[in-house]
């Protein structure tokens, strides 16, 4: 009886031990995949928000010319972009084996998803009043203009730090 006990208790420490090393190697792939993603969206956001302030610059120098549109502001600054945020990897995460990772990592993580929503809240009316002032010429409407871009890269700066936030902590699964 006592080997047949050992026996079963030796076969679940291996397979424990296994399913263990199988979960730190899902998770090393997992974080290696959203820790791209957020490079990627850096070197995004990195590239873009300058743009944007440059086109702010521009409503700025033209404030008060009623000479040229916001639109016509807007295209010679070489118009407005907007960042594309991935998330995938962690949306495809979220719905298998969230129950391996800390809190830590998943607050981090759905405050980015959070502010992206709100990013992308902002930016839907940002382009709502781009289209229904894009001919006007006031500096009342230059001003509205400047404020929703503002607006935007607030959003884009704070998702920077959660980004930054998240790149610092220390991920290491027993490598």
């Amino acid at each position: 009886m006592i080997p047949v006990v050992l026996g079963i208790l030796i076969a679940l420490f291996i397979n424990n031990w296994q399913e263990g090393l199988k979960n730190q190697r899902f998770l090393r792939s997992v974080f290696s995949s959203i820790s791209q993603e957020i490079a990627d969206n850096l070197e995004e956001l990195d590239q873009i928000i300058p743009l944007q302030e440059a086109v702010i610059d521009s409503l700025e120098v033209h404030l008060n010319d009623d000479q040229l549109s916001a639109g016509e502001v807007i295209i010679a600054a070489d118009g407005f972009k907007l960042p594309t945020i991935k998330n995938a990897a962690w949306r495809s995460f979220l719905n298998t084996k969230i129950e391996l990772i800390d809190y830590e990592l998943i607050s981090i993580l759905s405050e980015i998803e959070e502010a992206k929503a709100f990013m992308q809240i902002k930016t839907s009316k940002l382009m709502d009043f781009i289209f229904s002032a894009i001919d006007n010429n006031t500096a009342e409407s230059k001003q509205i203009l400047m404020m929703h871009i503002l607006n935007v890269i607030d959003s884009e700066e704070q998702i920077q730090e959660m980004h930054h936030e998240f790149l610092s902590l220390d991920l290491d699964f027993g490598q």
